[in-house]
């Protein structure tokens, strides 16, 4: 999910190529880091697809975004407590259902993510080498993922 606007609007009016790459742990001495990279295609949704798995903070502060942009803050400018209350009162909203499907929908836009490639690294200081693993399958929607292969150590 991402907020709307008219640039992510553009991005993706219809199925994009995409990659993304998300990291946790950390580089330190005794412990490992994860790294998960994929590549595929992301398609638009519908938004009640999705509302109710998302997060309720993701939804709220998207919400509040769209209302404070509409109000003319800037993002330089804007001030941090307002921002926290318009937060405040889209949870208290969304919590009581007084959200509206139309504001749902002019602050988000969801995609669904169809990767075609995986790959896992993990991996620290006291390891001489990343473990390094990909999955793969044919860009098909439907296609069956080929089993994993180690790409580190060679």
């Amino acid at each position: 999910m991402k907020n709307r606007g008219h640039s992510s609007d553009l991005l993706f009016a219809e199925d994009q190529y995409v990659s993304f790459l998300y990291t946790e742990g950390k580089y330190l001495p005794g412990q490992t880091v994860q790294q998960w990279r994929a590549q595929g295609i992301c398609s638009p949704i519908r938004l009640k697809e999705v509302l109710q798995c998302a997060p309720t903070f993701t939804i709220v502060e998207m919400v509040a975004s769209v209302r404070a942009n509409k109000e003319g803050d800037a993002r330089e400018d804007m001030d941090v407590s307002h921002i926290l209350e318009l937060v405040q009162e889209a949870r208290a909203e969304l919590d009581k259902g007084d959200i509206s499907k139309l504001e749902l929908d002019e602050a988000i836009r969801a995609w669904r993510f169809m990767p075609h490639k995986v790959e896992r690294m993990v991996g620290g200081p006291n390891q001489p080498m990343w473990d390094r693993k990909e999955w793969v399958r044919e860009e098909v929607e439907g296609s069956e993922w080929i089993e994993p292969k180690r790409l580190m150590p060679f």
